[in-house]
């Protein structure tokens, strides 16, 4: 093999290594995002006249108010139900991220699994929907810390990388 060819597999290497290594924060940065659009158990409590804690129903908010907490669990990552996979197939890396509604979760007498997360997302005949993933994934996207910032970090270790090889 020539020391050009040598070179060449080298960088390819070095690239593939450090897109995977900026790739792998992804999940991480998206929960960051989609949490904005969940409204904590805080949010809404009232007190009743004889000083009892409760929530008024129904949710009438924009964002899906959480109340033990098992969304914000599941969106982070090795929390339960997490969905948050990095791989690289066919030439790209492919990023996987969110819940799995079938997850057992406590949370009162009603909701024995995620699958109700599912229907705040999507809305139904009944609820109107307050979605967090959806308008996350947009938020990262769109915002110059998240998507963009990832974009900017790639070419400058791609330069890094060339440099290092061919500098």
């Amino acid at each position: 093999m020539s020391d050009i060819s040598q070179r060449l597999a080298r960088l390819e290497r070095g690239i593939l290594a450090a897109v995977k290594d900026v790739v792998q924060n992804i999940p991480e940065d998206l929960q960051v995002y989609t949490e904005d659009y969940l409204n904590p158990n805080e949010a809404g409590q009232k007190t009743s006249k004889s000083g009892q804690r409760y929530y008024p129903r129904p949710n009438t908010g924009t964002k899906l108010r959480t109340l033990y907490g098992n969304i914000s669990r599941s969106l982070g990552q090795g929390g339960k139900g997490n969905i948050s996979n990095v791989e690289f197939r066919n030439g790209k890396f492919e990023v996987e991220y969110g819940y799995d509604p079938r997850t057992p979760v406590k949370s009162g007498k009603i909701n024995q699994t995620l699958m109700y997360a599912l229907y705040n997302e999507m809305g139904t005949s009944r609820a109107k929907a307050r979605p967090f993933l959806k308008p996350g994934f947009a938020a990262y996207m769109r915002d110059a810390n998240g998507y963009k910032a990832l974009i900017k970090e790639l070419e400058t270790t791609i330069v890094d990388e060339f440099m290092q090889e061919f500098g």
